[in-house]
């Protein structure tokens, strides 16, 4: 993976001289760094690419663009790993609030924040609302992808474990 960050660091040393830092394909060098980094787990580095690539979207393309909402739904979901949970929050709310404007509510990418926004939730310690919300995700999931999809299987494993911890609540309020 180190190999590839080389490879698009020298990329982006050529877009910017060419064209531009504001130039979506800058923004898409920055954003293939940032998931380098987030496999390679230097989650302290994601965010500054984040960032990076939302700036660029938000001067060239319409601040209700599908991709900009992608964007913010990245940096939302960079957050919540890092426990920052209401900048995660904040830009996962801003996905789907663009999302529900541009695509619909049943499309896939409006599935994957939903669950976005239910994981922040569930990181808060906001089981009903987290299950509301991962269970939202789960039938839009399900009606607009493959059975086999990763994301159902996904979304499933976070309702199970949203499930498991308001079992053990109501078990440790009866005791």
């Amino acid at each position: 993976l180190d190999g590839s960050l080389n490879l698009y660091e020298k990329a982006l040393e050529i877009r910017l001289k060419t064209v531009g830092q504001y130039h979506i394909d800058t923004a898409n060098t920055y954003g293939n760094m940032a998931t380098i980094l987030h496999d390679q787990g230097k989650l302290e580095e994601v965010t500054p690419m984040y960032q990076k690539v939302l700036e660029i979207q938000l001067n060239v393309l319409e601040e209700d663009h599908e991709e900009t909402a992608l964007t913010y739904n990245d940096l939302g979901c960079a957050y919540c790993e890092q426990e920052k949970l209401e900048e995660a929050m904040s830009m996962c709310k801003k996905a789907l609030e663009i999302q529900l404007k541009v695509l619909g509510e049943e499309h896939e990418d409006t599935s994957h924040t939903y669950h976005s926004v239910a994981e922040v939730h569930y990181k808060r310690g906001e089981l009903g609302e987290a299950a509301e919300l991962c269970q939202k995700a789960l039938d839009i999931g399900l009606k607009v992808l493959e059975q086999d999809d990763p994301f159902i299987a996904e979304a499933n494993e976070l309702m199970e474990q949203i499930q498991l911890d308001i079992s053990q609540n109501m078990e440790a309020v009866q005791a």
